[in-house]
């Protein structure tokens, strides 16, 4: 019995140290100024395009490219957010499993909705940065997202595993 409690431990251990190395991951992002995120964001859209056109075998010119990260830009940015706090909202919910699955879903939730809202005020302190609401609710969707599907998992798991165990029973009658 030593040994599964020790398992566990080193699990939640690897968890945590997941999740602050994601959630420090995520405060780095927060804390490159306007310009460098978005550059970064920028060169991801170059990196899509230049995909893009390859796979469709086009040739796309420089002006043109240029065009495509103006239009892209606020799509990219978004999307980086919603994908970001979708691995936190995996990793805490993970994280919270001894808990009913009502709090287990609340407590997630919640949890990474501060935390974005802690990542919109520490924003509004770098330079040329600003505080949004509207990250705030992007970030928030992207847990809640994650958290349902792992919800989804989690139920298909636990049903799997009842099935298993009502055809291990009427096997034995």
């Amino acid at each position: 019995m030593k040994f599964g409690s020790d398992q566990m431990t080193n699990k939640k251990i690897a968890l945590i140290c997941l999740i602050i190395f994601w959630m420090s991951l995520i405060f780095s992002f927060s804390s490159q100024t306007a310009k460098k995120s978005e550059s970064l964001s920028d060169n991801v859209t170059l990196v899509a395009i230049d995909i893009t056109a390859r796979l469709t075998n086009q040739d796309i010119s420089h002006n043109k490219q240029e065009k495509l990260i103006k239009q892209l830009r606020f799509y990219i940015r978004k999307t980086a957010h919603l994908s970001l706090y979708f691995v936190l909202g995996v990793l805490i919910f993970n994280l919270l499993k001894k808990y009913s699955i009502n709090k287990q879903v609340l407590f997630s939730l919640i949890i990474c909705f501060l935390y974005a809202c802690s990542d919109e005020v520490h924003q509004y302190f770098v330079m040329n940065r600003t505080a949004r609401l509207f990250d705030v609710l992007v970030d928030t969707l992207g847990s809640l997202i994650a958290i349902l599907i792992c919800l989804l998992f989690q139920k298909i798991k636990k049903n799997s595993k009842s099935k298993k165990n009502q055809d291990t029973f009427v096997n034995k009658m």
